[in-house]
């Protein structure tokens, strides 16, 4: 999420508006980005990931009273949830890191965007919600693909390649089923995924395909290529090397779709009713109509290639 948000606190340091102040806390691993982050900005406080961490964290944003507090996510760390829970400052808010209401009466505004939200959308929110313009993010340009071939990346080289590389938690076994029905209606096809950095994980993730693949005829071990965790531009050229992405619609993807689409590769998506199955349709939705109509599947059945 650090790419999505990071240009909202950097690029509002970098103005030098005196009438502005930006204070950021962070805490975790600190790491290559929290460097960047910190040579943009004036004031980062740096908190080691202890059993101190929450005290220490909330002492010191009091300590600083500020007028705005901005939560980038809320709900993938224990201890941002437990911060965002405390009414640290007197307008606190929230952007769509991750992309469901906080649930907070501590929280008052969520930022997210028109191109994300359906027509409905203040309804799933406590917060009130706040839309940015078209995707809602400044996001950094993704950098070259490595000049990694098919052959050196462990690819087939004269199959079609469909490629996910969505976090298992995305994987529903709806959408399981819909790139089931996609291998099934294209027997020449093999399917592109990424194992993590946890093996016994990777392994769990290629047994939930089987189970609910297997069923359907899908001979996982031959139709499904699982490649070893790798760089960023060795994983982008694994996904130039592709013909298609496919997006897991009910929790699309966020980063991974824009790397794809940088590269060249088209990402093929089902419009999800929540803003979380939204963000490749607002990527899709800035090109033409005509490539839109090609990309963004209708139904489950238009995705599949059954009408």
């Amino acid at each position: 999420m650090g790419q999505y948000f990071k240009h909202f606190f950097t690029d509002l340091a970098a103005k030098n508006d005196e009438r502005i102040e930006v204070f950021i806390y962070a805490c975790g691993k600190r790491d290559a980005f929290t460097e960047e982050v910190q040579a943009s900005v004036a004031h980062l406080v740096y908190f080691a990931d202890d059993d101190d961490a929450l005290p220490a964290m909330a002492s010191a944003i009091a300590a600083d009273a500020p007028d705005v507090l901005i939560y980038p996510e809320i709900g993938m760390e224990p201890i941002i949830e437990k911060l965002a829970a405390m009414r640290l400052a007197p307008l606190q808010c929230m952007h769509w890191g991750q992309p469901v209401t906080s649930g907070l009466p501590t929280i008052d505004v969520l930022f997210s965007a028109e191109a994300l939200e359906p027509d409905n959308a203040q309804s799933y929110y406590c917060e009130r919600l706040h839309l940015l313009p078209g995707p809602g993010t400044s996001y950094p340009r993704p950098p070259k693909p490595s000049a990694l071939t098919r052959k050196q990346l462990g690819l087939p080289a004269n199959v079609p390649l469909a490629v996910c590389a969505q976090s298992p938690f995305k994987w529903s076994p709806q959408f399981t089923l819909a790139v089931g029905e996609i291998l099934a209606h294209s027997p020449d096809t093999r399917l592109v995924t990424f194992d993590g950095p946890i093996g016994n994980r990777s392994n769990a993730f290629a047994a939930y395909l089987e189970h609910f693949l297997g069923p359907i005829g899908v001979d996982t071990k031959a139709r499904v290529l699982r490649l070893p965790h790798r760089s960023r531009a060795d994983f982008l050229a694994a996904l130039a090397a592709c013909d298609i992405a496919l997006d897991s619609f009910g929790f699309s993807g966020g980063n991974t779709s824009l790397d794809a689409l940088s590269t060249g590769l088209p990402a093929l998506t089902l419009s999800g009713e929540f803003m979380r199955g939204r963000q490749t349709l607002a990527m899709l939705r800035t090109l033409p109509a005509t490539v839109q109509a090609e990309l963004i599947a209708v139904d489950e059945a238009d995705l599949c290639g059954e009408r």
